[in-house]
């Protein structure tokens, strides 16, 4: 069993408003301090009470994993409830690259905008081949835990959705397949032979 958590809403200009109009520029400085956001306390300390008790029970004695930024840190900590986790750079989100610096779009649609850019090959710190290896490799980390225990992954929304498609061609599969929502929880089970 695999468990793939998106880190909690953060405290951060603009995840109330995605719809906010934003120039690329401001777009292009927000996300590179996204990285040092923490989480917003009140609205992850009540989200988190919503979830199902035997989830987190089996969660909390999971070997669990984190990326190394603030925000997946964080939501580790909320919800393990001081169970130990390790951190790792290799489960980090995806890189954007930036957007032109002129573009006058809601914050929303700049972020659609890089990805989209990303996918069709625009210059990132990490491009598109990179990515999709390095989720490769949290599979293979996560699927050789996985066979001795129940293991848990506080990650980002696209490198979990990369991830994710990667487990379903290995044989993994989660009801749901839509993007993440803040500190949404997805359940990977082994597909019967």
């Amino acid at each position: 069993m695999i468990f793939l958590i998106r880190h909690g809403k953060p405290e951060f200009p603009y995840t109330d408003n995605p719809r906010k109009w934003i120039r690329g520029s401001e777009f292009n400085r927000l996300i590179r301090l996204y990285d040092e956001a923490a989480l917003h306390t009140e609205w992850n300390r009540a989200r988190a009470a919503t979830k199902d008790p035997h989830t987190v029970t089996t969660i909390r004695a999971s070997n669990a994993y984190s990326s190394d930024l603030l925000r997946a840190k964080e939501t580790a900590t909320l919800l393990l409830n001081g169970s130990a986790f390790a951190q790792d750079s290799m489960f980090r989100e995806v890189p954007l690259p930036d957007v032109p610096n002129w573009f006058w779009l809601p914050s929303y649609w700049h972020l659609m905008l890089a990805r989209i850019l990303w996918y069709l090959g625009k210059r990132s710190d990490e491009p598109k081949n990179a990515a999709i290896n390095r989720a490769k490799m949290a599979a293979d980390r996560l699927e050789r835990e996985a066979h001795q225990r129940p293991v848990s992954l506080f990650s980002h929304g696209f490198f979990l959705y990369i991830l994710s498609q990667e487990l379903r061609r290995r044989g993994w599969h989660c009801d749901l397949n839509r993007p993440m929502r803040y500190l949404e929880i997805r359940t990977f089970l082994r597909k019967s032979s």
